[in-house]
């Protein structure tokens, strides 16, 4: 779904930058034409846009809650399987606990980044919409209301995806997963290196653990 979002948002950007590059300034009647013209798209482009900021909001009531769930335990899963895996380093590697470890680790990273990834570009091209439409140089005086309202809509409008409210789902969630990960990693294994407990006969003990694959769309 964020994806078709993004695609409509690629096409307004596209029909933004045609009437940019035309840029019709004269007064001849074929010149009139291609403003008015361009006025008509302009104005729908901008109904297009404020439709598709309120499908980002509907998005985001929608799969708040969801996206909380998914991060929260795909963020236990990664921790937990890293560090399950440098265990492994601690006796002789089991290569089948190892395989099985890291593929979790894999998916789920890879379905953060590919979520966090998507969200970032779609809320980069409704916001380039806005850089867009100031770059469009008339002296007419509906083409300057029109760009002066769409100009208005935009700034007023919060252009993002988030979890619930809770933290917003872009680049900034990632690089705070990875800093997350590596710190409770860190954690974990100074923990277990100065507990006694967890040794036997000079062997540390596994942790069971179930590796789960299927991840929520979004």
């Amino acid at each position: 779904m964020v994806w078709l979002l993004q695609e409509r948002l690629k096409l307004i950007n596209s029909l933004l930058q045609k009437i940019v590059d035309e840029n019709p300034n004269g007064v001849s009647f074929i010149e009139n034409k291609k403003q008015e013209k361009n006025l008509k798209i302009l104005c729908r482009v901008c109904s297009w846009h404020h439709d598709i900021i309120k499908l980002i909001a509907l998005t985001n009531e929608t799969f708040g809650l969801k996206t909380v769930v998914f991060f929260g335990f795909a963020f236990m899963v990664i921790v937990m399987q890293v560090f399950l895996s440098c265990q492994l380093f601690k006796r002789e590697i089991q290569w089948k606990f190892l395989l099985e470890y890291l593929l979790a680790v894999a998916s789920y990273s890879y379905t953060v980044y590919k979520i966090c990834n998507i969200c970032e570009y779609t809320v980069r091209e409704a916001k380039r919409s806005g850089l867009l439409i100031h770059q469009i140089e008339t002296e007419d005086f509906d083409m300057r209301d029109e760009i002066e309202m769409f100009s208005l809509q935009i700034a007023n409008e919060n252009i993002e995806f988030s979890s619930g409210g809770f933290f917003p789902i872009d680049y900034s969630l990632l690089f705070s997963i990875i800093g997350g990960v590596t710190t409770y990693i860190i954690i974990l294994i100074q923990l277990d290196s100065s507990d006694p407990e967890h040794t036997v006969d000079g062997n540390t003990t596994a942790i069971s653990s179930i590796s789960l694959f299927s991840t929520p769309s979004y």
